[in-house]
């Protein structure tokens, strides 16, 4: 592997696990920043999911709570659907049912068997993707499959 390559997968590693560790999507209180936050880890996830497939022929397929449709197979395509809907304002991919939708976010809670799970949601053009099911889920094993790759020497 390149240098290059190895240096930018490396740093979008490190800025997106900075971003998810923040907390910034969980915690109220940055509301303001919330939006911005989203959209610059979809962007590294995005980014580092089509290195994953693209440059090591591993790709993150789960399907778990991912709505499957002609455009959105699996959690890579979901969250290439959800990166390319936030960053292009005219996407076709934020039409659902003869309207627009823009960002959307929720709290979806449940009950297991022990706990009350709380879980957030954000919606658009008919899709939904999960904080932990989807970007913490993708992100944690898109890492395990490129770090190894990244401090060899």
């Amino acid at each position: 592997m390149g240098d290059i390559l190895k240096n930018g997968i490396l740093s979008t590693i490190r800025r997106t696990k900075e971003l998810i560790n923040s907390n910034i999507l969980w915690d109220r209180r940055y509301n303001l920043l919330r939006r911005s936050a989203l959209i610059e880890i979809l962007i590294l996830l995005n980014d580092l999911l089509i290195k994953s497939d693209k440059h090591f022929n591993k790709r993150i397929n789960f399907t778990d709570d991912v709505k499957i449709t002609n455009d959105v197979k699996d959690v890579t395509e979901l969250i290439a659907y959800f990166r390319n809907a936030c960053c292009h304002e005219f996407s076709k991919l934020r039409k659902f049912n003869g309207g627009v939708f823009v960002y959307n976010e929720f709290i979806k809670t449940s009950l297991d068997e022990k706990d009350v799970i709380e879980e957030i949601g954000f919606n658009m053009g008919g899709q939904v993707l999960y904080l932990k099911k989807h970007i913490e889920r993708a992100f944690s094993e898109v890492e395990s499959i490129l770090k190894p790759y990244v401090y060899r020497s």
